[in-house]
């Protein structure tokens, strides 16, 4: 029974990394000062007038609420300024003739509004619900603006993708050694859930648990009872949605001459001679998606996942390693959104898919499996095969977090 491990970005955060949507806007608005005169990115996103950067307490400035603290705060001393609080812009006047700052995305304004509760699944998600919102208005508005409109998005949105790919090059690639883990790190319990079937060797009955069909059972029976039981290489594949290297130091322990193990970045990884990053949407099941097929515009689906994937083999190699044999499926820290529907649908209903266990994050009394398990409910056509292959909490555990990265600086 070969395994195939989903690892999203709550992995990473198992790792201490600073890797959340939250971690990316907190550096933005921590380090305004260091890179926006540095960085066209930055520039891209937010307009500062250089003639008045001393007006910015920088050294107190943590988040965007603390900016708009430290707007608030120089307009109540300097009345003369003005705030359009609704647009998130700053004027040195009431004549509103000179900007201090705005902000030059207004889908990144928004993001920025909201981001108590947004993940990376959520930002892709927006991105789609104002592409649908877009398509909405083509019988009201003349169809060349809304083209401009489409194309304003995808622009905003890869400032983004940009800004955030720029994000984790220089505040988390750079910062931390991939290949060895701290001085006391607790590593070994996450590292044991990549062990292959071989660890329920004297266990048989825990494994037949997180199986229904009886066929599936006895082939587990058999394979655990055979003589030649030592000799059988097993396959498994490291299905990486982030675009960090936190897998790598696991694929190197256990990729040995007992187990097979394949390394699969399907969403690309940073600084690679690949193409850039994957960043997107994926549910063309989406009732909406054959809307916006039928525009014939391809600038409408530049930013769907499916057309990445052909860029180069890692997709191809993943439904080789499907359609090899059976397999089981691990999720570690990915959320299962809507935004991967598509591909999640083709892991999931595969008829070499036996069953899908989670490893849940859990803090004190709380945990959020159910959360997960809807999630993937939302991949499956058939429910009643949903049911069947989605292993009972009680089989499963909350994923480790105390595994920690040596730090560079």
């Amino acid at each position: 029974m070969n395994k195939l491990f989903i690892v999203g970005n709550g992995f990473d955060l198992a790792h201490g990394l600073p890797t959340s949507y939250s971690h990316f806007l907190n550096d933005f608005w921590s380090n305004l000062s260091l890179k926006y005169f540095s960085s066209w990115i930055y520039q891209n996103l937010v307009f500062i007038n250089p003639k008045y950067e001393g007006i910015f307490n920088f050294g107190k400035i943590k988040s965007f609420e603390d900016f708009l603290i430290n707007l608030n705060e120089y307009n109540k001393e300097y009345p003369t300024t003005h705030i359009e609080t609704k647009e998130c812009i700053f004027y040195a006047d009431k004549s509103k003739k000179e900007i201090i700052f705005k902000f030059n995305n207004d889908f990144f304004k928004k993001l920025n509004k909201s981001k108590s509760t947004k993940k990376w699944v959520d930002i892709e998600c927006d991105y789609y619900v104002n592409l649908k919102n877009l398509i909405s208005i083509s019988n009201k508005k003349n169809i060349h603006e809304i083209d401009k409109l489409v194309e304003v998005l995808n622009k905003e949105f890869e400032n983004i993708r940009q800004a955030f790919e720029y994000y984790l090059e220089t505040s988390v690639d750079s910062n931390y050694n991939f290949n060895e883990f701290e001085k006391g790190s607790d590593w070994i319990e996450t590292n044991n859930i990549f062990k292959s079937i071989s660890v329920y060797h004297n266990n048989t009955e825990n494994i037949h648990k997180e199986f229904i069909d009886e066929e599936d059972k006895q082939h587990i029976t058999e394979l655990l009872n055979s003589e030649s039981f030592n000799n059988q290489l097993n396959h498994s594949c490291f299905l990486n949605f982030n675009y960090t290297k936190t897998l790598n130091i696991y694929y190197k322990k256990n990729n040995t001459g007992k187990d097979i193990v394949f390394m699969n970045h399907i969403h690309g990884e940073l600084n690679s001679n690949d193409n850039l990053i994957n960043f997107g949407y994926g549910d063309e099941m989406d009732e909406e998606y054959k809307k916006i097929e039928n525009f014939n515009n391809n600038e409408y689906l530049k930013y769907f996942k499916s057309f990445k994937y052909s860029q180069n083999n890692n997709y191809s190699n993943l439904l080789s390693f499907l359609n090899f044999n059976k397999f089981q499926v691990i999720i570690l820290g990915h959320s299962c959104g809507l935004s991967d529907r598509t591909l999640l649908n083709t892991i999931f209903e595969h008829e070499n898919c036996r069953s899908i266990k989670v490893y849940y994050y859990q803090i004190e009394e709380k945990d959020n499996y159910t959360e997960i398990v809807q999630n993937i409910s939302r991949h499956f056509n058939d429910k009643k095969l949903m049911r069947r292959r989605i292993v009972s909490k009680n089989l499963c555990s909350p994923l480790p977090q105390n595994a920690r990265l040596k730090k560079i600086r």
